[in-house]
């Protein structure tokens, strides 16, 4: 054998590998999850396993709540809490069906839910007119 070399990269490069890992580790456990909740006087939703980012929304103003269907990239550039076109703020983690929430305000909500039809309903129980 003439020559042989097996090249490494500087510790620096790993370093930032192991920095990019973990802030991807940090957005699956703050933004995978999305728990939705009626409870009280509220409907809360909060993302991750840790309710670090959590949405509280008095059920005394919403004034309107329907089913709807949704694209998620194509309107709203993916999952998340993200805000889309006409100021609407939208809450979701998967899929592309949730309920529609309009608020006696006038601001509008998306909370995504792969069960919008019995989130509709148990919203429904509480007064809030469809």
């Amino acid at each position: 054998m003439m020559f042989h070399e097996i090249p490494y990269f500087s510790w620096w490069v790993y370093g930032l590998i192991a920095g990019v890992l973990l802030v991807l580790l940090a957005a699956v456990v703050l933004f995978c999850r999305l728990e939705t909740t009626i409870g009280g006087e509220d409907l809360s939703v909060h993302f991750g396993w840790l309710p670090v980012f959590q949405k509280r929304l008095p059920l005394r103003d919403i004034a309107h709540a329907e089913v709807c269907s949704y694209r998620p990239i194509r309107d709203f550039r993916g999952w998340g809490w993200r805000y889309g076109r006409g100021g609407v703020q939208v809450l979701t983690a998967t899929g592309n069906t949730g309920v529609c929430l309009t608020m006696r305000d006038g601001t509008r909500y998306l909370i995504g839910s792969e069960r919008g039809e019995e989130l509709l309903q148990a919203l429904q129980e509480r007064g809030i007119a469809r």
